[in-house]
């Protein structure tokens, strides 16, 4: 109750002691300060108060008073402004952007009509209307370069491209923040952090976009790299390699020099390759020998095929093979990719079969950057890398399809499962149980036989 007197007898007490002290002065009546302008600057100086303490209903109340009061003078259009700020922070936009419009076109000529402008942006942007703040904030940002609130401008209208699609300006606008905003530590770090991230979410035509834009600033051998690694990782050895080039010569750090000559060493080694050569790592020997040279046998068939097929097409070089005997070992498959890579320079490689040398081999060839078509029923192998393929039916996928046709048009509900007592064998048995089991189907017998067996009289 106390308070509320206070506050309203305020501005009154102003105006007094304001007459009082002007009339002790001897000031002439003209130099009086009018009531309504003592009375607007008490109102204005309390929602200021109010808003320090956190009472933005008070404040609200006390700015919009200072606006009835002295709807011209000074106090009226900062008192706007900070209604304004007051409705952004309550997420009222709407109300927000009404007071701001309405300072603007009142008050041209307003000292902070730039914070105004800013905040006006941000606001739109909240608001949903990210065009029409783009066109606010971009015409500001065009006529005030030098202005102090040009790099968070810049921020806000780098944010509004990325909004609206447009990763170009999004970049542009950034890099305008970061390189406009070098007494600002903190807005720097955003801008170089939005960057990076901008960096590595383009593809190399985005990036050759904005390459003469980042020439020369602190961002550019970023974008040099990223754009190197991308037109490497397509074979375009031409583009790539410029890339490279730039990125030794954008910067006298010995990191990015480090990186840009890594890069064209790569670009070396892959410009040795040998296009039409394809490496095979099959069994020729040991207990898998047989099935390494079914596999060859249908290589070889595939060639045939193919020259029958494209023959007299010479645009189409034709496919030799450089054979390497595993013996269906880990360690052998892998000096044997080594050769391959380094000595017959193989654009490729096929192969191998067991499981065990297929991982060991598939890590290899993702450090090695040479692509490997593993032929191996472990279906977690191409997770090595985005090197590694396989071509193998997955043994999950044949037991779904042989169930999908017996438990579906057949109706059979009870299973009898016989197996190789091997691995390859049990692991077919535990897929075809778990199967059979949720679909709702009942196994009645598992018999196992030894690897080898032709009479089956007695496991039956």
């Amino acid at each position: 109750m106390h308070l509320n007197f206070l506050i309203r007898a305020l501005p009154a007490v102003m105006v007094g002691a304001a007459l009082f002290f002007s009339g002790c002065a001897g000031l002439r009546p003209v130099d009086r300060p009018p009531p309504a302008v003592v009375e607007a600057e008490a109102h204005y100086r309390a929602g200021l108060e109010f808003l320090r303490d956190g009472l933005s209903d008070r404040a609200l109340e006390s700015f919009s008073l200072t606006v009835v009061t002295h709807p011209s003078g000074w106090t009226a259009p900062a008192a706007m402004h900070r209604i304004a700020e007051v409705h952004r922070d309550r997420e009222d936009d709407r109300a927000a952007l009404a007071w701001l419009q309405r300072l603007e076109e009142g008050f041209p000529g307003y000292r902070e009509a730039d914070q105004a402008r800013l905040l006006k942006v941000e606001v739109l942007a909240s608001a949903g209307e990210p065009e029409r703040a783009l066109a606010e904030g971009a015409s500001w940002a065009e006529a005030n370069r030098d202005h102090r609130l040009y790099p968070e401008m810049c921020a806000v209208l780098g944010d509004l491209s990325l909004r609206t699609g447009d990763m170009e300006a999004g970049f542009r606008w950034w890099l305008e923040a970061h390189e406009a905003g070098r007494e600002d530590p903190v807005l720097r770090g955003r801008a170089e952090q939005k960057l990076d991230e901008l960096a590595e979410d383009m593809d190399v035509v985005d990036l050759a976009r904005v390459a003469d834009l980042a020439a020369g600033t602190a961002v550019a051998p970023r974008i040099y790299q990223r754009m190197a690694e991308g037109y490497l990782s397509i074979g375009d050895m031409e583009r790539a390699e410029a890339a490279a080039l730039s990125l030794v010569r954008s910067s006298p750090e010995d990191e990015w020099v480090s990186l840009g000559k890594d890069i064209l060493d790569r670009i070396r080694e892959q410009l040795s390759v040998r296009g039409n050569l394809v490496g095979c790592i099959l069994p020729q020997s040991g207990p898998f020998a047989v099935y390494g040279q079914e596999l060859l046998r249908g290589i070889h068939l595939g060639l045939a095929m193919e020259a029958v097929l494209y023959g007299s097409d010479r645009s189409i070089p034709d496919i030799e093979v450089v054979i390497e005997d595993s013996a269906g070992e880990p360690g052998v498959a892998e000096a044997a990719l080594l050769r391959l890579a380094t000595e017959e320079k193989v654009i490729a490689v096929v192969g191998p079969l067991s499981s065990n040398a297929a991982e060991v081999v598939g890590e290899k060839s993702q450090r090695l950057g040479i692509p490997l078509i593993a032929v191996t029923q472990r279906e977690e192998i191409t997770a090595s890398g985005d090197m590694v393929f396989r071509n193998f039916i997955y043994p999950s996928r044949e037991v779904k399809r042989l169930l999908d046709g017996a438990m579906g048009p057949l109706g059979m509900e009870r299973f009898a499962v016989l197996y190789p007592d091997n691995p390859y064998g049990r692991h077919f048995r535990m897929l075809f149980q778990d199967a059979v089991e949720e679909r709702g189907g009942t196994i009645t017998a598992v018999t196992g036989y030894e690897p080898g067996t032709t009479d089956f009289a007695e496991p039956i």
